[in-house]
């Protein structure tokens, strides 16, 4: 499957995120690409134990269906917004395609 590098952030409780954070591997939220209303099912193969709402952490996201669905607004630079249903939990910025 193919994957992309982000740079990511979850918002805070405060700000509406999510009470804790999902640390560990096979976070899967959806994905909309600023400028775009399309959902995208990704999952986000790691997120640092480390990590804490409101600060970036550089992760790799892959694209689950990237034989039937058109993932092509993933481009360098592209920004995005995570979501859980239509709660926003956090956002990101594209900084390589693998």
């Amino acid at each position: 499957m193919k994957c992309i590098r982000a740079k990511i952030c979850f918002l805070k409780e405060s700000e509406g995120g999510r009470a804790c954070m999902p640390v560990g591997a096979g976070y899967s939220p959806h994905i909309v690409v600023l400028g775009t209303e399309d959902y995208l099912a990704v999952r986000v193969l790691e997120v640092p134990k480390d990590s804490r709402q409101g600060q970036e952490f550089i992760g790799t996201i892959e694209l689950m269906y990237s034989e039937d669905v058109d993932y092509s607004a993933f481009s360098k630079d592209a920004e995005f917004k995570l979501l859980e249903g239509s709660r926003i939990v956090g956002s990101g910025k594209v900084e390589a395609a693998e």
